[in-house]
């Protein structure tokens, strides 16, 4: 387990949820534990002070006049979608999963009256703490729990799932609420997590001929360099001359030599590529019919914009017979699987230098589908296992990879020289909609569990435990196997269907590419093709739009005035130098400034 995953499941500044006690017993059987060493009071995310009251006995904790009822620790497998909420951690003022679940398991008496002001009295911890906008098929919570509430005093699990799935929002389901051993913990105990994230294919197509990302491109077409290999100076001529864009790089052409007169009204200069706009009728574009589906004509009132997304979501990648469509997904499959084993992810996340030990990760596996098609749009899937991840470091891995796959740099020398170097690069991340949460992995922990079991099997067959107590202490295995019907049709249903639509309606991905293709400056001069990172375009370097780097060292008088002089006026490089249409307002700014999180957390504590 990564330092940070171990670091967040103790009780530190960062959260004010304390870890689980240590087993007390090898059995896992219910017992009380010492008072805890250090007192301090502590603010209630629920928005309450309380003292530091962390109840670890099993009693109930039952308010004046309330039965007391035995808590046990349990382990609650859940999934959810993730539109609608601000992540899955509880945060005062904000619509969490955490918070919807803990209510409901409050209502239905689960958690006593006393308790609920406070979920750190029971102990609630998470396997992987989501950000807002992601989802999660299956997700685990573990906390101590009442299991023979007054809505199901029988103790069973079926009819109690039941019922708090009755109670809870569609978008959110309980699959399973086992018992576990006192010493299980929901982060630490995890060995793995599954990701998965799905991308619209159009997202690779090259940048559009005009925009700021191409005319740099062209810029390079013109030099001769040394060191230059022909296989990116074959791929540099792909990217420039597409056939999908072939219509807009003839406008663009007749546009460059008719000279400055036919350039006069634009007004925006570079920002004029953010909504991806050319010269010719939006309902007259033709389109190489190798490569793309017949598209229908946009309406009269269809943005230029909006016109450019209709099109791009009749490109399929599976049928593009040009060699860069050829050539595509073996290079993406290629650049993905650059990341398995222990690599340092610190130029994937906020906040990590280099030398920091919990900025490595590893990855397990790295695989991309075969394309598919959803309505209109082809998609493949991105899945990944690894150990642990940081706060964006998905949707940062997915913004690299597909800066990578449109550009004319060598793709696994560039990646590698990012996992590897010190250098703090620009490296966008993904909108949140396409990524899922598979499931957590727990092997480690089911191994003691058979351990256990075994033991309690061989006590009872020598006399030596009764079965009440057999029963009692018999721990089950964490395994989401079999629920995977139930999760596949909620996936389905709620999490895949809502991205479609989202996509369909929102156009998410469309305005994160214009956004891209629309900066100017050295930000992204690694996508050169000799796939050297220039000091220009680092983090804290001479781009004026650097992040969290650039204010190390700097006083908080300091860092505001710093900000102050960058938002006053965008000076050309910086990251922040975008267009002012296509309602990409979400996308600008720098990636790298840290972002607002619950209060007490870091970004170590987030995933994806």
């Amino acid at each position: 387990m990564a330092d940070s995953d171990a670091a967040a499941a103790a009780p530190a500044k960062r959260s004010p949820s304390p870890a689980p006690p240590s087993a007390t017993h090898a059995a896992g059987s219910s017992s009380s534990a010492d008072a805890p060493k250090q007192k301090r009071q502590r603010i209630d995310r629920r928005g309450d002070d309380s003292r530091g009251q962390d109840s670890n006995d099993n009693s109930s904790g039952a308010a004046e006049g309330e039965v007391r009822l035995p808590k046990r620790p349990v382990a609650l497998l859940f999934g959810y979608c993730g539109v609608g909420y601000s992540g899955l951690q509880i945060n005062p003022g904000v619509k969490t999963i955490e918070g919807d679940i803990f209510d409901v398991l409050c209502n239905a008496g689960c958690v006593s009256k006393d308790n609920a002001v406070n979920p750190n009295k029971v102990s609630l911890q998470r396997s992987a703490r989501t950000d807002r906008g992601v989802h999660a098929a299956g997700n685990l919570l573990n906390m101590k729990c009442i299991l023979n509430p007054p809505v199901s005093p029988s103790g069973e699990m079926k009819p109690l799932i039941a019922y708090l799935n009755s109670q809870l929002p569609p978008l959110i389901r309980i699959w399973n609420i086992v018992k576990v051993q006192s010493s299980f913990n929901a982060r630490s105990s995890c060995d793995s997590r599954y990701y998965q994230y799905l991308l619209p294919t159009y997202v690779f197509l090259p940048p559009k001929p005009g925009s700021a990302m191409w005319k740099m491109y062209k810029e390079w077409e013109k030099e001769e360099e040394e060191g230059v290999g022909e296989e990116e100076k074959r791929r540099l001529q792909q990217i420039l001359y597409h056939p999908f864009w072939a219509d807009a790089y003839a406008a663009y052409k007749e546009k460059e030599e008719k000279g400055p007169a036919a350039k006069e009204g634009e007004g925006e200069g570079e920002a004029s590529a953010a909504t991806a706009t050319s010269a010719e009728d939006p309902t007259d574009v033709k389109v190489d019919s190798a490569t793309t589906d017949t598209a229908p004509p946009p309406a009269a009132d269809t943005s230029p914009f909006k016109a450019d997304t209709i099109r791009k979501r009749t490109y399929r990648l599976s049928t593009d017979p040009s060699p860069y469509g050829a050539e595509l997904l073996p290079r993406l499959r290629t650049l993905w699987s650059t990341f398995l084993g222990t690599r340092n992810f610190h130029n994937f996340t906020v906040g990590k230098p280099f030398k920091d030990p919990s900025a490595k990760r590893v990855m397990k596996k790295m695989e991309i589908s075969d394309p598919f098609i959803v309505d209109n749009t082809e998609y493949v899937s991105l899945t990944l296992h690894g150990q642990s991840f940081m706060l964006h470091q998905i949707r940062k891995m997915v913004g690299l990879i597909v800066m990578l796959a449109r550009s004319p740099a060598p793709g696994p020398k560039l990646l590698n020289a990012s996992l590897t170097t010190k250098d703090k690069i620009h490296v966008p991340k993904a909108p949140a909609l396409g990524l899922l949460l598979n499931s957590p992995v727990f092997v480690g922990y089911n191994v003691k569990v058979r351990a256990h079991n075994a033991q309690l099997e061989k006590m009872h067959k020598e006399g030596k435990i009764d079965e009440t107590r057999k029963a009692d202490q018999w721990r089950e295995e964490i395994s989401y196997d079999p629920f995977r019907a139930e999760m596949e049709e909620f996936r389905m249903r709620h999490i895949y269907q809502t991205q479609y639509e989202t996509e369909e309606r929102e156009d998410e991905f469309a305005k994160w590419l214009n956004y891209l293709d629309s900066i100017v400056g050295p930000d992204f001069l690694f996508l050169n093709l000799k796939g050297n990172i220039p000091k220009e375009c680092l983090v804290g370097g001479n781009a004026v739009g650097g992040g969290s780097s650039v204010m190390k060292g700097l006083g908080k008088s300091e860092r505001a005035e710093k900000r102050k002089e960058r938002d006053a006026a965008p000076a050309s490089g910086s990251i922040g130098e975008v267009a002012k249409q296509g309602n990409d307002e979400e996308y600008k700014g720098s990636d790298d400034e840290d972002e607002a999180l619950p209060a007490g957390a870091k970004a170590a504590d987030y995933e994806g």
